[in-house]
Parts: C-alpha cells; sequence; structure tokens
C-alpha cells in the first residue's frame, strides 16, 4: 500500500510539473500593449517603460547587442530618451561572472543606457530571433510595427526616420 501511495504521489508531481513545463508566455505581437517589468541599467539604476517611448530595442544575444552598439556606440542616454529609444538587454544566459566581472563593466562604458534582465524570464513575451536585434515601434503603449534585423545600418534607418 506504501509502494502504491509514493507511486501515486509520484506520478501527481510529475503531471503537475509538465504542465508548470508546458506553461509559455505569450510573445508580444503588433496590436498587443506592452507592458514591461521594473528592471535595472548597467548602473543598477531602475527603469520602467516610459509612457513617451516610441522605440524598444531588445538584445538577448551577444551578436544582437553589437548591433545596438554598432548603431548608438556614440549615443548618449540624453540622445537616445530625445529619440524615445528605450534599450532592453536579456543577459540571463550569460554566466554570471563573465557578466558581473566583464560585461557589466564594460556596458558601463557606454554612454547610453541599457535596461538589463539579469535573472530570465522579465523579458520572455519579447519576440526574438538568434543573433538578431527586435525592434518595437510604440504609439500610445501599443506595439503598431515590429522588425527584427541583424543590420545597424538598417536600424539606424528605421529608428532615427
Amino acid at each position: 500500500m506504501r509502494f502504491f501511495n509514493t507511486l501515486l504521489l509520484f506520478i501527481t508531481l510529475s503531471f503537475s510539473v509538465l504542465s508548470v513545463a508546458n506553461e509559455q508566455v505569450k510573445v508580444i505581437a503588433v496590436g498587443d500593449t506592452l507592458t514591461l517589468p521594473k528592471l535595472n541599467d548597467q548602473f543598477e539604476k531602475p527603469h520602467t517603460l516610459l509612457p513617451e517611448t516610441k522605440w524598444v530595442l531588445f538584445s538577448h544575444d551577444m551578436d544582437s547587442s553589437k548591433i545596438v552598439r554598432e548603431a548608438f556606440g556614440d549615443q548618449t542616454h540624453e540622445t537616445m530618451q530625445k529619440a524615445k529609444i528605450q534599450y532592453y538587454a536579456d543577459i540571463s544566459a550569460m554566466p554570471s561572472l563573465i557578466s558581473k566581472f566583464i560585461a557589466i563593466p564594460k556596458m558601463k562604458k557606454l554612454k547610453y543606457t541599457i535596461v538589463m534582465d539579469k535573472e530570465g524570464g522579465a523579458l520572455d513575451i519579447m519576440p526574438k530571433e538568434e543573433d538578431k536585434l527586435t525592434v518595437l515601434k510604440i504609439e500610445n503603449g501599443k506595439v503598431v510595427d515590429l522588425v527584427i534585423t541583424a543590420d545597424a545600418k538598417e536600424l539606424r534607418d528605421i529608428v532615427l526616420k
């Protein structure tokens, strides 16, 4: 009887874990309202999605972050804010020692703000493709356009029209 109860408990827990694992986050699409959690930047300053933001840039790997650096490396926080651009990066896949001692110190040398998801999960609603940057155009809190690009010139052309 004890074996049967243990087996029943194991089966129940297994189905519970599988149902949680199969729960998927809805990826944002054109027409959806964009809400993002409060996250810290490279200087540990908290940020939220600003109501006046027109462009959200999202990187999730090294190649997509290079696109932003190439397109906006000479920009400052103020010029990005004036252009109504907010840049979000999911760095959760990066080993914590690398992010803490190499990547974030390099990010602190940049003149623009990078709002970061260090733990993972906070930016799972963002569409992404490997080695490409996601660009969302926002109007009144809604996504009105979505572009995924691997080209810095295209990025600049899109957001600096």
